[in-house]
């Protein structure tokens, strides 16, 4: 197949996830993820990501504002109508995976702590 939506973002949550119930009892997640451009200018991007089900379900608690997180997955059109009848179209990430990420340490080996 020819088609292909899959995004790889690296980058920092802005705030804390918000999380709640759909009206089906599914949870999700939604979150502004702060990520660089691959260009010199160091330009950041703010992607609106949404996460559903067990991804959702497996951020809650673990991430918070500040944690660089590593996300996968596709990007979606939505769109709708405001309360002023107004079609509106957004743009977002929707998050299949999303793991805190840690890049490997470079440098001296740490110590172990003792006893």
């Amino acid at each position: 197949m020819f088609d292909l939506n899959e995004v790889t973002l690296r980058g920092t949550l802005t705030q804390a996830p918000v999380f709640r119930d759909t009206k089906n009892n599914t949870r999700m997640c939604s979150f502004t993820l702060s990520v660089k451009r691959k260009d010199p200018s160091q330009i950041r991007d703010f992607l609106d990501v949404v996460a559903w089900g067990r991804t959702a379900q497996a951020m809650e608690g673990l991430f918070n504002a500040g944690d660089a997180v590593e996300v996968k997955g596709g990007i979606r059109r939505n769109v709708y109508t405001d309360d002023s009848g107004q079609k509106r179209v957004r743009w977002e990430i929707s998050a299949d995976r999303a793991d805190l990420f840690v890049p490997e340490y470079e440098g001296e080996i740490l110590p172990e702590e003792e006893g």
